[in-house]
């Protein structure tokens, strides 16, 4: 058993989500929303070393040792899976490995009925952003797993490094990782076309050119999942907007409209009794109005609809946030970190 794997069993049995390995401190774990040591030693260069290059082979290490940065998928057990990512430091090298949660229901996870909705819909794109840490590879994984245990389709999975441990008990399943299988994002998608595909998640979609493709895919019949990093869904579509040259922008926000499910953005929270985090969602329903302002580029109008359109499943990140403040379950400064107008809501819900 890999020494590494030792540390990883603390992390997991103290519920946290991250390990930190570096020369000079102790190894560390994320709880809650606390850097905490699980250990008094200090790790030399030779132990972080010999702990990190056992996981890895040599094409790997020659990539690390000549870029000083490498990403990966580790799968600990069975069923725990960590994406590890190497850096190298003044004075030595450092490890994070962010633990991959197994399949989990949608109903464990509190997603929205919009969300799930979309996701069963066998059509059309369904987007998931928010910013890094965040669980948008958690609810991706749970959104596929659901389509790959209840439909008899082929599901690609193009990630870098890919770290969704989908099972295909009814799917097929294929999985592709770029820089291995496909020289780019880009690349890995054109080839889906070619696959039968029926559908596709795309991880980290956060270039203009794998975004045309992407949306591409949706106008042929393919149902495609992806994340990007973005705040909150306005923000998500300004990325989009300014993803390619001006004179691309509306035949892309035209394609968005016209393959838009769902566009939900995620936001983890500490609780104020430190137990865990909570889980906001913002949640834009690709209704006949929010296609309209896509279409047109009036991405100013989303936050009104989003408000307008509660029952439509439509959720506003704000308040959202006010809620869990007013329950109790998050502090308002944590709130307030996430918020789309912290100004404002500061105003609505500081005492």
């Amino acid at each position: 058993m890999p020494a590494l794997d030792t540390w990883l069993d603390q992390l997991i049995t103290r519920g946290g989500t991250d390990l930190h390995v570096a020369v000079g401190s102790a190894p560390m774990a994320r709880v809650g929303s606390e850097i905490v040591a699980l250990d008094e030693m200090t790790l030399d260069v030779g132990t972080v070393d010999a702990w990190l290059f056992e996981l890895i082979d040599v094409g790997q290490r020659d990539a690390f040792d000549k870029t000083g940065d490498l990403l990966f998928t580790y799968s600990h057990r069975a069923d725990s899976h960590f994406r590890a990512h190497y850096a190298a430091c003044s004075g030595g090298s450092r490890a994070v490995f962010r633990r991959r949660l197994a399949s989990v229901e949608p109903e464990q996870l509190g997603l929205p009925d919009a969300l799930t909705a979309a996701a069963a819909r066998g059509r059309g794109m369904t987007l998931i952003v928010g910013p890094r840490g965040s669980g948008k590879s958690t609810t991706a994984t749970c959104l596929l797993q659901a389509i790959a245990d209840d439909m008899a389709v082929h599901v690609m999975v193009i990630d870098s490094p890919v770290e969704v441990p989908i099972v295909g008990r009814s799917a097929h399943v294929t999985m592709k990782e770029v820089g291995i299988h496909a020289p780019t994002l880009g690349a890995a998608i054109d080839a889906a076309t070619a696959e039968d595909v029926d559908v596709v998640f795309v991880g980290n979609l956060n270039d203009g050119e794998a975004l045309k493709k992407a949306m591409d895919l949706t106008l042929e019949g393919a149902q495609v999942i992806a994340t990007m990093d973005a705040a909150h869904v306005v923000a998500a579509l300004e990325i989009i907007a300014t993803s390619v040259p001006e004179e691309d922008v509306p035949a892309l926000l035209s394609a968005l409209s016209d393959g838009i499910t769902v566009l939900a953005a995620q936001h983890l929270i500490p609780k104020a009794d430190g137990t865990g985090r909570a889980t906001a969602f913002e949640i834009l329903v690709g209704t006949g109005p929010v296609r309209s302002a896509l279409r047109e580029g009036r991405i100013g109008m989303v936050s009104a609809l989003i408000q307008a359109g509660q029952s439509d499943g439509m959720r506003s990140l704000d308040v959202e946030l006010g809620k869990l403040v007013s329950e109790g379950i998050v502090t308002l400064d944590d709130a307030v970190g996430a918020a789309t107008d912290p100004e404002s809501f500061t105003a609505k819900h500081g005492s």
